[in-house]
């Protein structure tokens, strides 16, 4: 792999960050949830990078399960689906 394919694979921690932000606010959006569960998602999101356990995942998942995790610390519990 050459060092132009391997730093377009290798997003920066702002362009990561601001593509996990669209993330939540898109779902937030279409779900509906209130300001407070969209904060506590990007938290959660933050804790779990911060934490490096985030490495491999991809960036939909992590802030799917982190919205779960903060809909049921909120008291506002959506399914899966």
């Amino acid at each position: 792999m050459d060092e132009k394919t391997e730093k377009k694979r290798i997003l920066r921690p702002k362009e990561k960050l601001i593509n996990v932000l669209k993330e939540v606010d898109i779902n937030s959006l279409k779900l509906d949830l209130p300001e407070e569960v969209k904060e506590i998602t990007t938290l959660i999101y933050k804790d779990a990078e911060d934490k490096h356990l985030i490495r491999g995942k991809s960036i939909k998942l992590v802030v799917t399960a982190s919205f779960y995790i903060a809909c049921r610390q909120c008291n506002a519990p959506r399914t899966l689906s």
